[in-house]
């Protein structure tokens, strides 16, 4: 199975391909505003955010940095998995996030959490 195949989703403007995968997440923009939601979809390099509650959600703009925590299970247990990321598009169905790849040890466990989740 190929999971990254860019040629059969040419209407998608991600690299990576989108999971259904929905999990709780907060996001921290550098700036302060804090966010708490749901996440639409999950890729290897962003992800799609539903906020449901917020302080400071109205300042977010395209191109603010910050970090977004996803709340992996892993054993059983809860835990954030926290990615440094930059919001990349604003709209009607949530905040579009791209996730910066300068932690490897961390882009090493979202992988494994994508795989774990299908």
């Amino acid at each position: 199975m190929v999971i990254f195949d860019r040629e059969s989703r040419p209407e998608d403007r991600r690299n990576d391909m989108r999971f259904n995968i929905k999990v709780k997440a907060v996001y921290q923009s550098d700036g302060g505003a804090k966010c708490l939601g749901v996440t639409e979809n999950i890729s290897s390099s962003g992800l799609l955010f539903n906020i449901t509650k917020s302080q400071g959600a109205d300042e977010l703009d395209v191109g603010d940095t910050g970090s977004i925590a996803i709340m992996a299970d892993v054993d059983g247990k809860q835990t954030p998995l926290v990615l440094k990321c930059e919001i990349v598009h604003i709209g009607d169905k949530g905040i579009g996030i791209n996730f910066k790849k300068s932690n490897i040890n961390a882009m090493a466990m979202l992988e494994q959490f994508i795989m774990r989740s299908l």
